[in-house]
Formats: structure tokens, C-alpha cells, sequence
């Protein structure tokens, strides 16, 4: 890792703290002060012991409730003045996020692993396995398309919503697969192109293979969480792989690429959607953007009615059918958005809420460990070349592709998203391996000299 220029980012934005709050003279407390400060030192311990998922979670929490928050009181948000809205960093946000990165840090520090060994294939896919699997793949697809319908899976959002409205959720989750399924198949293509050598036929199928997922699952017509979660696993293992850039370098740059990343991909959820700066600008002042506003709210429900319960189990569960778990929770932002009238549902606060809201300061702290542990073992060290059929390193790479989630999302979101990655990359993985060919191989020709013993 490049420490000394992640520490000048990280300076840069402390400097760009206190300036701003000097200039635009930002109405906050002292709560909200001493929360910037443990999460700047916090970030900055990340740096020295070069952890790249520690600082990248901390990035995103600096960048979700510290600057969104200034930049919306700059331009003059009209819903920071709503009634039942409070303009304020309160004791009880303060004291939720300083619970939750002060045990989730010992515990990241204690479980990230010193190394990762070099993770190439031990059963690397040969030319016929990898051709079958290509046509099983788009097998699998053509099924689903014939079976939901083409327009149901590349219309507009709004469409897609209609479309599969009142059909039971497994259906939904398998459409998440579905449409993070190429993705995984491309990232297969592309390992194998890597190990294999680069063919003239082979790269113009994965330049075919890359258009169609693009076309087939992008933020027009599919939730940001599966579509560019699954961009980012392929973005990451490319870093991994190459030269030019490191992870460190990338996690460096997230805070300064998402202002701009979520802006457009809102835009491009509207039917009608149209690139405009105007409309890019008007992005900034929606509720939607303003996490560090929703987190707050979210407090003051939990602590007058009695909304969102039972978040973390339904999480962890969240596939297990409602017919069968009719006590299971519909999602905080959803219950968040119900009790203070807002004009959307598709709303979410971070996954440390649901602990909060669950068990309170006792779970928050129990379960921030175990997230803190979560994270450490997925840790990604600089210089690893990832291979694609080493479930250790891909379920690594997938964890910390939605870490954004785990800031901007409940825990619902989360695994719903982990667990469609999960099926989509475990059935490419299955398809392509060519496992039993290989062990077959193996023991036929791996130890040709080799005898048995004489049992006399």
C-alpha cells in the first residue's frame, strides 16, 4: 500500500473538514465533531497496518455522514426544514457509530489475515469445459428470459416493479441471480483467457459476453445493489491482476468516485431518465442521498414507536419464504419511510442500525464485533493475483464489493445480494471447473512412477 498518499487523502479530508465547517459555519455539535475525529484516526490506523476493507468501510462512513450531510446543507435541501425532521446530529447517532467502529475495530485488527497465499486454480478449466459451460450458462438464461419474459428483465424499473409484483419472493431472488449470473461467467472467461492465452475467437465471445451483461443488468433496469456490486467484483479482481493500479490506490479514490456514481445511477432508475447537470445537481438535495438525515430519523422512530424489530435474524434469513415465517421483518427503510411519511420507500440506513434497533447498545456491540471479524478475514492484501476458482479469495472479493451496503444499506440488503452472488457464482464455478475431469487426470498421471507396497 501507498501509505503516505492514502494518509495525505485522508489529511486532505480532515483539512477539508474543518475548512468547511468554518466557512459554510454548519450548525452541528460537538457530538458530530468527535465522531469525525475517532473516524479520521480510526482511518488512519487502517493506513499504517494497510488494511484495504477497514479503510474502505471507514471511507464510505465518512463519506455518507460527513460530507453528504455538509454538502446538502450547502445547497439548502428542502426536507432538512420538514417539521417532523430533525437538523441536528444528535447524542444518541453520536454514540451508535462510536459504539459500533469502536468494537468493530479490535476485532477486524485481530481476525485480518497477515497474508493471503497466491490463489490460482487447483483444477483450472480446460478449452471443452469452458465451452460447455458457456452454453450451459446461456442455457440457464435463455430459461429464465422464456420464463419471466424479456421485457420484465431489460425494461425500465418501473416496469420490472410491475412485472413482478405479487410473485413470491423466491422469484425475485432468483432474478438477482440471473442478472448477476453474466458477470460471473464473463469473470470466468476472462481467468481462463488469462491462464489459457489470448485467442482472437475467445476475446471477441468475451467483448459478445461483456455487452450483454452490461445491456442485461445495469442500473436502468436492475437495483444498484446487484448490478454494480457485481461490476465491482470484476473491477477488483482486474486490480488484482494487473499493474497499473492497486486496491489501496482504488479505495482511495471511492469517496471522490461515489458523489458522481450515485447521482447518475439515480438518474438512470427513472423511466425517462435524462443527463443533464441540472438534474445531476438535483440529485444532491433528495432524501435519498442524505443518509447521515434517514440514520437520525431512524433514531427518533425506534425511540417513539415500536417499529423495526426483529431486523438482524430476518436478515440473516431472509430466504426462508413469509408463509412460512409470517413474523419475518419487511425491511427498515421500508417500516423508516411508512412511520415518518416519507414521499419514497426505497430509503435504508446502515446494517449497524438493525443491531441497534434489535438488541440495543449491548447487541450493537456484540454484533459490530462480529462484523469487525467478518471483514478481517476477508481482507484482501495488496499483491495477490485472485483467481476465479478459489472460493476463499472470491467470497473475500465479493464481501468487500458490498461494503457499500453494509454503510448505505440495512442487513436485508446485504444478504440478499451476498446470497444471489453466492448462487451465481457457485453455478459458474460448478459449470466450468471441469473438477471431475481434472481430479480424473490427476490420478491417472500425477504419480506414474509411483508403486504400491509389497504387503510382505
Amino acid at each position: 500500500m501507498r501509505r503516505p498518499i492514502i494518509a495525505l487523502q485522508l489529511l486532505s479530508y480532515f483539512v477539508f473538514f474543518i475548512v468547511i465547517r468554518v466557512v459554510l459555519e454548519i450548525e452541528s455539535n460537538w457530538y458530530f465533531d468527535i465522531t469525525a475525529g475517532i473516524l479520521f484516526i480510526i482511518s488512519l490506523t487502517a493506513v499504517f497496518y494497510k488494511k484495504n476493507i477497514l479503510l474502505f468501510y471507514l471511507n464510505m462512513l465518512i463519506f455518507t455522514y460527513l460530507f453528504a450531510y455538509f454538502l446538502q446543507f450547502k445547497i439548502g435541501a428542502s426536507f432538512l426544514t420538514r417539521p417532523h425532521l430533525k437538523n441536528e446530529f444528535g447524542l444518541a447517532a453520536a454514540a451508535v457509530i462510536i459504539t459500533h467502529v469502536s468494537f468493530l475495530f479490535p476485532a477486524y485488527m485481530l481476525a485480518a489475515r497477515r497474508t493471503l497465499r497466491e490463489l490460482t486454480a487447483p483444477f483450472p478449466p480446460n478449452r471443452r469445459m469452458m465451452q460447455i459451460g458457456l452454453v450451459c450458462v446461456a442455457t440457464i438464461l435463455v430459461a429464465f428470459i422464456a420464463y419471466f419474459g424479456w421485457n420484465s428483465l431489460v425494461g425500465s424499473r418501473v416496469e420490472n416493479q410491475a412485472a413482478f409484483a405479487g410473485r413470491p419472493g423466491y422469484e425475485v431472488f432468483l432474478l438477482y441471480a440471473i442478472k448477476a449470473l453474466p458477470y460471473f461467467l464473463l469473470l470466468a472467461m476472462i481467468d481462463y483467457m488469462l491462464a489459457a492465452g489470448r485467442r482472437p475467437a475467445f476475446v471477441a465471445v468475451i467483448a459478445a459476453v461483456a455487452l450483454f451483461a452490461i445491456y442485461f443488468s445495469n442500473p436502468s433496469n436492475t437495483p444498484r445493489f446487484i448490478c454494480l456490486g457485481a461490476m465491482g467484483v470484476i473491477l477488483v479482481y482486474a486490480i488484482t491482476r494487473g499493474r497499473y493500479l492497486s486496491l489501496s490506490m482504488f479505495v482511495a479514490a471511492t469517496p471522490y468516485i461515489f458523489p458522481v456514481l450515485l447521482p447518475v445511477t439515480s438518474l438512470m432508475r427513472r423511466p425517462d431518465y435524462d443527463f443533464t447537470v441540472e438534474n445531476w445537481a438535483q440529485s444532491f438535495s433528495s432524501l435519498e442521498f442524505s443518509a447521515i438525515q434517514l440514520f437520525v430519523d431512524g433514531l427518533e422512530t425506534i425511540r417513539n414507536t415500536t417499529c423495526c424489530g426483529n431486523k438482524v435474524l430476518s436478515a440473516i434469513f431472509i430466504l426462508i419464504p413469509r408463509g412460512l415465517w409470517p413474523a419475518k421483518s419487511t425491511g427498515t427503510g421500508v417500516e423508516l419511510a411508512e412511520a415518518n411519511f416519507y414521499v419514497l420507500t426505497n430509503v435504508a440506513v446502515p446494517s449497524f442500525f438493525d443491531f441497534y434497533a434489535d438488541y440495543g447498545f449491548f447487541g450493537l456491540a456484540i454484533l459490530s464485533l462480529g462484523m469487525g471479524y467478518l471483514l478481517g478475514r476477508c481482507e484482501l492484501p495488496g499483491g495477490v493475483r485472485i483467481s476465479f476458482y478459489n472460493r476463499n479469495a472470491m467470497y473475500s472479493v465479493m464481501i468487500f464489493c458490498l461494503v457499500p451496503i453494509l454503510v448505505r444499506g440495512d442487513l436485508s440488503t446485504f444478504f440478499v445480494s451476498f446470497y444471489a452472488f453466492a448462487v451465481a457464482y457457485e453455478a459458474v464455478r460448478f459449470l466450468t471447473s471441469g473438477r471431475l475431469v481434472s481430479i480424473s487426470r490427476i490420478s491417472q498421471s500425477s504419480y506414474p512412477s509411483a508403486t504400491i507396497p509389497s504387503p510382505q
